[in-house]
């Protein structure tokens, strides 16, 4: 199945999205991500299959957890939001989506539900460690980050060939 991975446009694709983020979320969510969807950085991706939205990545430089992230720093981003369509799952788009966020910073952060163990093993699966847990509403959490020098300095410890 053939799919083509390009940059957000809001024209184009934030009803796509909406839809789509709304059937993957409990009503409860809508708000928060209808205006993440709103606020989306320029740099945020989706997946395309015939010309229909099946995957998305929302980015945000700037969070809600207080870090250092905005015009001053541009090392860091949030990943506010990644959804595959259920249809598309299990055929490598989530991680591919994820590692192509990876490769535009050195620092990445996102927030993982309690109630999303899915979506924590793929982001650990990916390098991904729990920073510090969240009393967010209306689902508590962990804030996840990942680091490209810390990345880099573990690859220097393992022996080659493992």
């Amino acid at each position: 199945m053939e799919v083509i991975y390009q940059s957000y446009n809001p024209l184009s694709h934030k009803v796509a999205i909406q839809t789509l983020g709304e059937a993957a979320f409990h009503p409860d969510f809508w708000g928060i991500f209808r205006t993440t969807l709103n606020d989306a950085d320029k740099d945020s991706l989706v997946v395309l299959h015939k010309y229909n939205v099946v995957a998305f990545a929302l980015l945000r430089r700037e969070n809600r957890f207080g870090l250092p992230l905005g015009a001053q720093n541009d090392d860091c981003l949030e990943l506010a939001y990644l959804v595959v369509d259920p249809a598309f799952q299990g055929q490598g788009i989530g991680s591919t989506l994820l590692q192509r966020v990876k490769d535009m910073s050195p620092l990445v952060i996102l927030e993982v539900s309690h109630s999303n163990p899915d979506a924590e093993r793929l982001y650990t699966r990916h390098g991904f460690q729990r920073w510090r847990r969240l009393y967010t509403e209306p689902d508590h959490g962990y804030l996840l980050g990942w680091s490209k020098t810390r990345e880099e300095r573990l690859e220097t410890f393992r022996p080659k060939g493992v």
